[in-house]
């Protein structure tokens, strides 16, 4: 996936031989890598998604999407974010470089991170409208909300039911069903 697809022949007008990276786009050449990272731009679509089905606490100010620095992943989501709404609010991306620099983040993406910084990050978010989302085997227990457990192919997650809670967030269930949950789902009154 590439910033100029939207200028882009049909591929039946293409030349035989002639690569879309030949292309000029606006008046200027395309620059394209040679093989997108294709787990970035799975991981950037979930992310938003996440973000799109999440019932967020009133605010004006753009989501935030926080990332420990990931230069590959961050350029996915500014591309994907260039211009859009979720939830009519515009989508920020910023990178992390500590703890006190998350406490502003809708999102919170960690990745692989060792048990020791994921306690550093996630404990001051306890309690905080901050969605932590991550891929580290123990994320769960060290009070993370959504855990992706491949991205590979596709993306498979967990949702942890009694983290998710404490942050006072909640993900609709059209997007839980899709992955597993863990923790005890929360308490509904019946009237």
């Amino acid at each position: 996936m590439g910033v100029c697809k939207d200028y882009w022949p049909p591929l039946s007008t293409v030349p035989f031989g002639q690569t879309r990276r030949s292309f000029l786009c606006a008046g200027l050449a395309c620059a394209l890598p040679a093989q997108p990272n294709r787990r970035n731009e799975r991981l950037a679509a979930f992310l938003l998604t996440l973000l799109r089905f999440t019932e967020w606490p009133p605010k004006t100010a753009p989501h935030t999407i926080g990332l420990l620095p990931n230069a590959g992943l961050e350029s996915c989501l500014i591309v994907l974010c260039a211009g859009r709404l979720i939830q009519n609010r515009s989508v920020r991306i910023r990178s992390i470089r500590s703890p006190a620099d998350a406490l502003d983040c809708d999102l919170l993406f960690l990745g692989p991170l060792d048990n020791r910084h994921l306690d550093v990050f996630i404990y001051p978010l306890t309690e905080k409208p901050v969605l932590t989302v991550g891929e580290s085997a123990s994320f769960h227990t060290h009070g993370g909300a959504v855990h992706i457990l491949s991205a590979d192919e596709t993306i498979r997650f967990s949702v942890h039911l009694d983290n998710l809670a404490r942050s006072g967030l909640r993900i609709s269930s059209k997007l839980i069903r899709h992955g597993a949950t863990a923790g005890r789902p929360p308490v509904r009154s019946q009237l």
